[in-house]
């Protein structure tokens, strides 16, 4: 019987069920509305006859009460006026009292109270006429002024028979109807108690049935359910060998079949997707909004990172490969939250790692591709892993070859500023490794600013590569708050170290002599024959021969001109053009003097002070920005290099704003500070017009370095600038020894 029960499809096991269940929840519920309206009627009658007779049984005592009262207030009356107030306010209370006794009358409970209701009203109406008589006699004293008979005529009213019979028939008529009230309501009480329970009962007995109904279809609905859930479970554990075993003809017999033949199909297909994992020549997985990696991988993953199954989130994956936890999980928490497009999101993980064994060093490159699901939510996120280790090295070879053919270019272009170069970043060099290996090893602002000018140069003759590792080393310095010196010694010079090995290349390649002083001279000659004029005191002679050594400023300073053009590309949207005004001729001692200054002020008005191809545009200016360099001579020797941009200009107020902030001006002071006071802060160290540092500038010691060293050398610089229309830099440098 069961097994044809447990064969009934689904919906009539159902609506047999809840069938029963309303037609015994329709019949308790009837039984209920009958119990109720029996509690009604009796509540209405208790309400309306024992509580209400009681009530207005003692109202009526109260209003007797102030007319005996007003009756005796107006037989005390020494005036008309008050006489005739307490005459009508007895009429008044006679008639409420009346009225409460009627109400009495209606709802009494016992012929007790009927029969002194009767009696009370009628001798009620024999005190209003023995009330209306006293009154009237009253009015007569008064009318003779006969004052003196008021309190005789109270006692003779209180002295009344009648009134006093009257008062104890009112309060007989209050106790009666406050003791049959008292016990209609206990006899009600016992009543709502016998109702009550019988609606306990009814209920109890509707549960109890529900209940056994519940647990019946509980049994034939869930149970197959709960069957149908532990299969599931052990599939998503991975067990895809298990299979329902219900075989029942109702629907969750069918699903159980149509279960089973889906689970065929997925081993089917599992079996498929394995054999395709397994010819995979790159590493995939995937990894959730948790993090969590998944354990279907391809077996190129286990290849490519030894003992992959170690990792059981992403970042156990990318703590191995030196990122750092709080990082990775915040880019998880954005991606899969999408507080940002999944576009941008990716370019949040590191997608560049370095795996490392006993034998070799592999590069390996990541990527990763949404899984969407309902409603275009992120899912799941599929991250593969490609081993670009020949790759790279192939286009570092690309690189370093395309570099070296650049400095080529521009050192045969300019063969005498190379060679004033060389030493020039050579004791830069010198001076920094010195300071690090000495007792004090100080990275203080003179170490930071040798730092920044060696970079700065580098880029003329284009050492980029050995430019990128001074940049990065500015960045471990920044973020070393313990200063490492031995670390940060070793990284300088093994940049030092890659400089010697380029500039070796170059002076072989080309051949250069680099220890003689010739440039397009003998200057040991020269120097010669000016010791022998200077003798014979003869100016003209020396004048002349001093010029020899001198060339026109587009001639000495070419090399800026490439070097400016190599920092526009590195910059977004950006074009510059150097121009050299008609000058004094210089020497490429005199130049070499300011190498490094020109080279800073070059960089900050790139990068700060020329405005991008479509700022100008909008402000109807040349898509291409100007710099232009001049020099002029005074009758001392003296220098004065002007660099004049076409940019944007300096905001003195901005860089007042970032001096207060830093702490290097004192709020108080700020609005007594000049206009050449607040531009001159941008020679203050470590501070920038430039919110963020990059391989350029912005570290904030590039024009402290300039300041310092035009003042060590006994020279001057100042800045004028025009927001929006440039700024122009004027460096005076005193007169090189012509001895």
């Amino acid at each position: 019987m069961f097994k044809k029960i447990n064969n009934i499809p689904i919906r009539f096991k159902l609506i047999i069920g809840f069938v029963l269940i309303i037609t015994i929840n329709s019949i308790s519920g009837i039984m209920s509305v009958n119990i109720m309206k029996q509690l009604g009627d009796l509540v209405n009658l208790t309400y309306d006859k024992a509580l209400m007779s009681g009530t207005f049984a003692q109202a009526a005592k109260f209003d007797y009460s102030q007319y005996d009262s007003s009756i005796k207030g107006g037989l005390l009356s020494h005036q008309q006026d008050e006489l005739s107030k307490f005459q009508a306010r007895s009429t008044r209370i006679y008639s409420t009292l009346l009225e409460d006794l009627k109400v009495v009358e209606e709802r009494a409970l016992s012929p007790k109270s009927a029969g002194l209701i009767h009696e009370i009203i009628e001798n009620l109406k024999l005190v209003e006429v023995e009330k209306n008589n006293a009154f009237a006699l009253k009015a007569q004293q008064l009318a003779s002024n006969k004052l003196d008979l008021s309190i005789e005529m109270r006692k003779n009213w209180e002295a009344g028979k009648l009134k006093n019979s009257l008062y104890k028939n009112l309060t007989a008529l209050s106790d009666d109807a406050a003791e049959v009230g008292y016990h209609f309501r206990l006899s009600s009480e016992e009543t709502n108690k016998k109702n009550l329970n019988r609606i306990i009962y009814i209920l109890a007995l509707c549960i109890a049935i529900g209940l056994i109904l519940s647990i019946v279809i509980s049994y034939l609905v869930i149970t197959p359910l709960f069957k149908l859930q532990n299969v599931c479970k052990k599939v998503g554990e991975g067990d895809y060998e298990t299979r329902s075993d219900i075989d029942s003809r109702d629907e969750f017999g069918t699903l159980a079949k149509s279960f089973n033949f889906m689970l065929n199909t997925i081993e089917e297909k599992d079996k498929n997707i394995s054999s395709l994992l397994a010819s995979l020549p790159f590493g995939l997985f995937y990894f959730d909004e948790k993090g969590i990696i998944s354990k279907e991988r391809s077996q190129a993953t286990d290849i490519i990172f030894k003992d992959f199954s170690k990792y059981v989130t992403l970042i156990d994956f990318y703590n191995d490969h030196n990122c750092t936890k709080r990082k990775i999980q915040n880019v998880i928490d954005a991606t899969f939250k999408e507080l940002i497009p999944f576009e941008s999101a990716v370019f949040l993980f590191p997608d560049l790692i370095e795996t490392k064994t006993q034998d070799e060093k592999k590069f390996i490159q990541l990527s990763f591709k949404p899984k969407y699901g309902i409603n275009e939510k992120l899912e799941r996120v599929i991250l593969i892993a490609e081993d670009v280790t020949e790759k790279n090295k192939a286009l570092a070879e690309s690189s370093a070859l395309t570099e070296r053919v650049e400095r080529v270019s521009k050192v045969s272009y300019d063969i005498p500023g190379f060679k004033e170069f060389l030493p020039a970043i050579r004791s830069l060099f010198i001076l920094n490794i010195s300071i690090l290996s000495g007792p004090s090893s100080d990275l203080g602002s003179d170490f930071k600013r040798n730092l920044h000018s060696i970079k700065g140069l580098l880029g003329i003759f284009s050492f980029n590569s050995c430019s990128t590792l001074i940049h990065e080393l500015e960045d471990f310095i920044d973020n070393d708050l313990d200063h490492n010196i031995s670390e940060i010694l070793i990284k300088l010079q093994s940049a030092h170290a890659l400089f010697e090995e380029q500039a070796d290349d170059l002076t072989k390649l080309l051949a250069l002599n680099t220890e003689s002083g010739l440039k397009y001279y003998n200057s040991k000659k020269i120097d010669h024959i000016k010791q022998i004029v200077k003798k014979n005191n003869n100016i003209e002679m020396l004048n002349a021969i001093t010029d020899l050594d001198k060339f026109p400023i587009s001639k000495v300073l070419a090399k800026y001109s490439n070097h400016a053009a190599t920092i526009a590309k590195k910059l977004e949207d950006k074009k510059v053009h150097l121009i050299f005004d008609p000058s004094d001729e210089i020497s490429f001692e005199e130049a070499h003097r300011i190498d490094s200054a020109i080279i800073h002020i070059l960089n900050n008005s790139i990068d700060h002070g020329i405005e991008n191809q479509t700022e100008r545009a909008g402000k109807n200016k040349n898509e291409t920005g100007e710099i232009r360099i001049s020099c002029k001579r005074y009758p001392d020797q003296s220098l004065e290099f002007k660099i004049a941009d076409d940019g944007q200009g300096i905001n003195a107020e901005y860089l007042l704003e970032k001096a207060i902030k830093l702490g290097l001006v004192n709020k108080s002071q700020a609005d007594s500070i000049s206009e050449k006071d607040k531009l001159d802060l941008i020679f203050i160290s470590g501070l920038s017009s430039k919110d963020e540092a990059s391989e350029t500038s912005g570290r904030g010691v590039g024009m402290d370095a300039v300041k310092h060293y035009i003042e060590s050398i006994g020279g001057t610089i100042n800045l004028f600038t025009k927001l929006g229309l440039g700024t122009t830099f004027s460096l005076k440098i005193p007169a090189t020894d012509m001895t």
